[in-house]
């Protein structure tokens, strides 16, 4: 970074190289300091990068590419130091974010587009707090994931002994999180649904088919589903318990099926109960299975 004697005018690392130098603004002479920081900070480039498959490091990727993107537009870095870093990292981003269906906090492909864009935040400290905005929402997104909305007091409980029911409640409570569209909490239906036939899979024997009926299709999750709560769940003493299992089963149907833009908030709590209660019936239906 270089700065005329008299403080006013100062060559920008950002802007392209055939650009007249920028007049900083009088508010903005006390965060030349901080640029220069911020570049040294990244002197080190190209770093390793962090492993986005993680959401740790996709927070980390995160908190990365916010730190060039400010250094860049406060007198640190000259966008052809470090395009390349930045469009590799971004290609990375959203890969990382699309496995959890979060979109990227940073929508500029390159440096370039990021320049034409901050021109509009002629002081500093604007350019920060717009970056660190983006970044915080972005994080906060992943830090939903990871702080689940669904209960399962045995979450990975089942992974060595039902893999594929495991599998799909983890991918149910991700979809879960991370969802914010109607079609979103419609696929949070269909997940749940996938679950419980998952379930079911898992605990119906051809035993449990009445002497003289026709057994049920593979396709037909929902007769072994009755099946089941006919055969291990039978009696007017269970009858609250069946009333439940199905009523879980209906709802998921529901939300794979139903809701309104209008309504959405409406929805995401259908999708939350049906999600937590998909949870619930696995758990019953596989204690079947080890008992």
């Amino acid at each position: 970074m270089a700065c005329r004697k008299s403080g006013l005018i100062a060559e920008v690392g950002s802007r392209p190289s055939d650009e007249k130098p920028a007049v900083i603004p009088e508010g903005d002479r006390k965060d030349v300091s901080a640029g220069a920081e911020s570049s040294q900070m990244l002197e080190g480039e190209p770093r390793s990068e962090p492993d986005g498959s993680t959401l740790e490091g996709a927070i980390a990727l995160i908190e990365r590419q916010a730190e060039l993107l400010i250094s860049v537009a406060t007198q640190g870095h000259r966008i052809q130091q470090v395009e390349a870093n930045y469009r590799d990292r971004d290609d990375a981003l959203r890969t990382a974010l699309r496995r959890w269906g979060i979109s990227p906090p940073f929508p500029w492909r390159s440096l370039n587009d990021w320049y034409g864009a901050y021109q509009k935040y002629p002081h500093w400290h604007q350019r920060r707090t717009f970056i660190r905005g983006l970044a915080d929402e972005g994080i906060e997104r992943l830090r939903q994931i990871q702080d689940p909305i669904l209960v399962d007091a045995k979450r990975g409980d089942l992974s060595k002994t039902f893999p594929t029911v495991e599998a799909r409640l983890e991918a149910l409570r991700e979809r879960l999180a991370s969802a914010h569209t109607l079609d979103d909490f419609q696929d949070v239906g269909r997940r749940a649904r996938e679950v419980l036939i998952a379930a079911v899979d898992r605990v119906f024997v051809p035993t449990m088919v009445p002497r003289g009926q026709e057994p049920p299709k593979k396709g037909d999750a929902k007769t072994r589903f009755d099946l089941i709560l006919e055969t291990r769940f039978g009696g007017a003493a269970r009858a609250e318990t069946r009333a439940f299992m199905r009523a879980a089963w209906d709802l998921a149907n529901k939300v794979t099926h139903g809701g309104q833009d209008e309504h959405l908030d409406e929805f995401r709590q259908d999708s939350v109960a049906a999600g937590q209660a998909t949870v619930a019936i696995v758990r019953i239906l596989l204690e079947l299975v080890r008992t």
